[in-house]
């Protein structure tokens, strides 16, 4: 678990950062996770970021299409973003190799732009990616941009209690803006296919009193959204793997990030197609 308050990280260099991230492929096991260069960057690009108007991009399940990936990667870059959040699966089995394939594509497309990674069923081994990507909670807390983040790790179909609380720091703090992001996204009527129902009626009622900005998952491998419950909850899943049909799921078969902006006048969450 990781909360961090980017007031206090130290600003490193941009030659140093750049640096941080190309050598993210050959980094020893000692070296820092790509959480941690992502930090502090993020450390240096949030502080000059107009609290009237930022954005940021979501995105999930690119799994081994790095090919796709590198294409999402590159228009996303185009809206320069304060960071990308990529939802989970970025790896078809979690091995080392399938990681170093990640971070490089990473380093490539996009060096200067903080990506944070929450954990999907298909990064098997959570060691391997505590090693190389980053802890399985964290939480970005940017009070210069009345703006919280909090990811949790639900990859095993499963939202504990400490994972709920975590997200409850979140939510019910009193940042303006306040989004929750996991892999599965929970069951409902609607969405009632590749979901995760232990623990979904404890999360429904507490965003039902302390209601985010808006609630991210992905898992499937389409864009939807629901607005019905009084915030809106996005299912971005469509970063390179391959599509799941509307006979499965009531989304948009499409590959695709998510960009959202964050106005004094509103939140926004547009669906940007990738060909």
């Amino acid at each position: 678990m990781q909360t961090l308050m980017l007031r206090c990280r130290p600003l490193l260099a941009c030659t140093l950062i750049w640096c941080m991230l190309m050598a993210a492929v050959a980094a020893p096991a000692d070296a820092s996770t790509l959480h941690e260069r992502s930090l502090e960057l993020l450390a240096h690009t949030a502080k000059t970021a107009d609290p009237a108007d930022f954005s940021f991009v979501v995105m999930g399940d690119s799994q081994e299409n790095i090919r796709m990936l590198r294409k999402v990667l590159r228009q996303s870059c185009a809206f320069k973003p304060l960071f990308i959040l990529h939802n989970g699966d970025v790896t078809d089995g979690g091995t080392r190799t399938e990681f170093t394939r990640f971070l490089t594509a990473l380093a490539q497309e996009a060096a200067n732009i903080p990506v944070f990674v929450v954990r999907g069923n298909h990064e098997r081994d959570p060691q391997l990616f505590r090693e190389m990507i980053g802890p399985q909670l964290f939480r970005l807390d940017l009070p210069h941009l009345n703006f919280v983040l909090a990811a949790v790790d639900n990859s095993e179909f499963d939202l504990s209690e400490p994972a709920r609380d975590f997200l409850k720091s979140a939510v019910a703090s009193s940042r303006r803006y306040r989004f929750i992001a996991m892999h599965i996204p929970p069951y409902s009527t609607t969405w009632n296919w590749f979901t995760f129902t232990s623990g979904m009626p404890e999360l429904l009622a507490m965003l039902s009193i302390h209601r985010p900005t808006t609630a991210f998952f992905s898992h499937v491998h389409q864009y939807a959204r629901d607005n019905s419950r009084g915030y809106p909850m996005v299912v971005t899943g469509g970063a390179g793997a391959s599509l799941h049909g509307r006979d499965k799921f009531p989304g948009e078969p499409v590959h695709h990030f998510v960009l959202v902006r964050v106005t004094k006048e509103a939140v926004t969450t547009r669906l940007v197609k990738v060909e």
